[in-house]
């Protein structure tokens, strides 16, 4: 059987940080069960609460958060394209925001609170 999963974020490098500190602190609560050696994530973290963990916390800037939304079947080709296509449009979006001078990062609030 297949599944496929379709997740929405924010920043990758926010997403990269939250994905990486979960495992983390599942891998460490794991310790007395034994899955040892050289292992997929799938297999390192199915039924645990990496997932939820991922999804539970938002971004530092924003309210957004982590989506993860499975699907059975293999994804269709066409849909695999579509979002490719769509990722690259944003991307270039943001690109040509950050040549006109907008700011790529602001600071957090609580930045301006401690000074």
């Amino acid at each position: 059987e297949w599944a496929h999963a379709r997740w929405t974020s924010g920043c990758a490098y926010e997403v990269s940080a939250v994905a990486s500190v979960s495992g983390a602190l599942v891998l460490a609560e794991m310790q007395a069960e034994c899955r040892g050696g050289v292992l997929t994530p799938a297999y390192a973290f199915h039924g645990t609460t990496w997932i939820d963990r991922i999804q539970a916390v938002p971004f530092a800037n924003s309210s957004q958060k982590i989506s993860v939304e499975l699907r059975e079947g293999k994804p269709s080709e066409e849909a695999l394209k579509s979002q490719v296509s769509e990722r690259n449009r944003r991307m270039v979006m943001g690109q040509e925001k950050l040549l006109r001078g907008a700011k790529a990062w602001a600071k957090p609030v609580l930045c301006d609170s401690a000074i």
